[in-house]
């Protein structure tokens, strides 16, 4: 990634710098680190000044390299504004709520994480390895601190949803939102979902790929759903986007024929 981004500097701890001393080759001598650990007393705190343009790249992000060689996706501010406005309103998010941060950072929807809550003032808590390992040191988490908006791994919502006791119920009483992404939602975890904690709680299903800011479309479970649903939908693509089902002539798609999905709008890299 160092050599790929051509990155002048890095950002670390004083526990990690023998580790990038390792991994930093005379190759890539070009690099300077800072340690955070003294960054509070050796710099200044005074706001640096730089102009930024909304076409300007907000953050690099690599894929997961499912075709091969991982690719660093460049993203605009634009791109981030938009999707954050989008997460307001999806979450109908307030400067009173709390939002969580489980997301790795290596995982682009750890930028929702982020930058929802503070681009309106409110609360990020950013949960501990143990809290974003164990069912049940989420949910007393959840409790103790009051959140309202998470988003989950699809895996570990499946963990929550079949394996967390019903009795356990009050500690996610404050969850308004759970965002769940990563792979395809089953009908059969919401139907768990639902058996135990009931509907108060909107379960969204999430979609989209890196190459398009983090989110493209979402579908909210407001309602119970059928025992016979198979998969929760993707749903709608959000403000600015377009979506379109082609064939492998690149034309539309009729109802109930498969095809490509392709994705259009401001958010792509």
């Amino acid at each position: 990634l160092l050599s790929d981004t051509s990155a002048p500097f890095i950002i670390s701890k004083t526990e990690h710098l023998q580790l990038i001393e390792d991994v930093l080759d005379e190759d890539m001598n070009m690099c300077f680190v800072y340690n955070m650990d003294e960054i509070s007393y050796t710099y200044g705190k005074e706001n640096v000044e730089i102009s930024i343009e909304p076409s300007d790249i907000a953050y690099v992000i690599y894929t997961s390299g499912s075709t091969g060689k991982p690719k660093g996706t460049l993203l605009k501010h634009s791109s981030l504004l938009n999707f954050i406005r989008e997460n307001l309103r999806i979450y109908n998010a307030k400067k009173e709520d709390v939002f969580s941060q489980f997301i790795s950072f290596s995982f682009d929807p750890s930028i929702g994480e982020i930058f929802t809550p503070l681009i309106i003032g409110a609360r990020l808590h950013m949960l501990s390895k143990i809290e974003r390992l164990s069912i049940e040191a989420f949910a007393k988490k959840v409790e103790h601190e009051q959140i309202t908006s998470v988003t989950l791994p699809n895996a570990f919502f499946n963990q929550l949803a079949t394996f967390l006791p019903a009795e356990m119920k009050h500690s996610l009483s404050t969850l308004k939102y759970i965002s769940v992404g990563g792979e395809a939602l089953r009908g059969s975890v919401i139907n768990k979902w639902q058996e135990k904690f009931g509907i108060t709680t909107e379960i969204i299903n999430v979609y989209g790929p890196t190459e398009c800011t983090v989110l493209s479309s979402y579908y909210k479970v407001t309602e119970e759903v059928s025992e016979t649903l198979v998969n929760v939908p993707i749903g709608k693509p959000i403000a600015n986007y377009e979506m379109y089902i082609v064939n492998t002539d690149g034309l539309l798609c009729p109802v109930n024929e498969p095809g490509e999905l392709c994705i259009a709008g401001v958010g792509l890299a």
